[in-house]
């Protein structure tokens, strides 16, 4: 029996000798495991559509869903510069310069809104005025709180286009007639500071306007009855 199983056993031991070997050279050959990883590409907003609202929003919908908070935390802080050099400094052109690279990077409704502030306190052109209303708007539509206040934004720079001299009356005209109507949906939505409505400089002269002191007259008969149904 030793005779008969010896040279099968030696057989047995050389292929599975030669086996191991063929297997560790196929697995020495083989090319490295690549792994791939899905990259998903954020809708970029562009200075060309920064007061585009669908635009802006797939933007925001994009980073919600991949919560890509460093690009949120990057927009905060050039936020917070702008808003240093804004409401600290008195500079609102360096404030719009930083609102406006803190949009690029994330939007939000504050920034927007204090955008529009920026560039309506800067005593730029019509075009600039134009986009602090289109600004307004945005932070609107990213449902920016309180909503008097978008109306009450909307409405100075209205009324500051209203007096830019560069105008012919038509257009003045128009531009005072929608910072009326803003205040007075501004007044709707619950507006009622009117000391700060006496004070900014954006409304200077405004009192003095047919079509505003009309509008107020409108509002306090409203205020009158709203409060006489409440009894």
């Amino acid at each position: 029996q030793g005779s008969y199983f010896g040279p099968f056993l030696v057989r047995m031991k050389t292929v599975l000798l030669i086996l191991g070997f063929a297997l560790v050279f196929v697995v020495s050959c083989r090319e490295p495991v690549k792994n791939f990883v899905l990259k998903v590409k954020l809708h970029q907003l562009t200075p060309e559509a920064i007061f585009d609202k669908d635009k802006v929003q797939d933007v925001i919908f994009d980073a919600e869903e991949l919560d890509i908070d460093s690009l949120k935390t990057k927009s905060r802080k050039l936020f917070l510069t702008g808003i240093d050099f804004y409401k600290n400094k008195k500079d609102p052109i360096g404030g719009i310069r930083y609102f406006n690279q803190s949009i690029l990077v994330f939007p939000e409704a504050k920034t927007y809104y204090e955008y529009g502030n920026a560039l309506t306190d800067a005593g730029l052109g019509e075009l600039d005025l134009k986009n602090a209303v289109s600004a307004f708007e945005v932070a609107d539509r990213l449902d920016f709180k309180p909503k008097s206040m978008i109306s009450y934004g909307k409405a100075r720079a209205d009324y500051a286009l209203s007096k830019l001299n560069e105008l012919n009356d038509d257009k003045k005209a128009m531009y005072l007639n929608d910072a009326v109507s803003e205040m007075k949906d501004a007044f709707t939505f619950g507006f009622s500071d009117t000391t700060l409505l006496s004070n900014d400089s954006r409304f200077k002269g405004i009192y003095e306007e047919g079509h505003f002191k009309l509008m107020i007259a409108q509002v306090k008969v409203n205020k009158l009855v709203k409060n006489d149904n409440l009894f």
